[in-house]
């Protein structure tokens, strides 16, 4: 995913960029991926397993506001690992299946609040870990769609209205709630 943090927004100490909750949305996510403002302006994803919860980040001082970066996380069942613009930052163990729930996914906001206040674009979830020459790939082409292990893409495009499409074929198409497009 892309995403900009202006220099002259508002850093609350916990900003969601992406989130799925726990059955009956309040036991818990099942992962999210937050904005630290508490943390030197750090990024952190943290995962549920059937084993435990684990997690990786982003150190703030990599991170560069008003600029648009490139984020991504894979988990494989044994590494989680973070990238930013394609360049291999953190790896942790991690393992276990990972949890799931029939909750929505939530762009930009977490279950009662944390929303973030910046930009985002281009968001795709995948059922495989992505090889860091893929994510360096996909950084400056467009996907299509059809991509072996593709489940949800979101290039925000639609530029109006309340719909966000997804444009995997899986019909995993959103509601837009607040957010203003630019």
């Amino acid at each position: 995913l892309w995403l900009l943090k202006p220099i002259n927004s508002n850093v609350s100490n916990v900003e969601s960029i992406v989130s799925k909750f726990g059955s009956g949305g309040q036991n818990g996510s099942n992962y999210e991926f937050d904005f630290y403002g508490e943390w030197q302006n750090s990024i952190g994803m943290g995962i549920k397993t059937t084993e435990n919860t684990f997690g990786v980040g982003i150190p703030g001082s990599s991170l560069q506001l008003d600029q648009w970066q490139n984020v991504a996380i894979t988990y494989d069942g044994e590494y989680m690992k973070s990238y930013l613009d394609g360049q291999l930052m953190n790896t942790t163990s991690a393992y276990g299946t990972l949890l799931t729930t029939s909750e929505p996914i939530n762009i930009g906001r977490y279950f009662g609040g944390y929303y973030f206040d910046g930009n985002i674009d281009e968001i795709s979830f995948w059922n495989v870990a992505l090889a860091e020459s893929q994510i360096q790939s996909y950084m400056s082409t467009s996907l299509a769609g059809n991509e072996t292990g593709l489940v949800g893409y979101w290039n925000f495009n639609e530029g109006e209205g309340t719909s966000l499409t997804d444009l995997s074929g899986n019909a995993n198409n959103g509601t837009i709630n607040g957010a203003t497009w630019s």
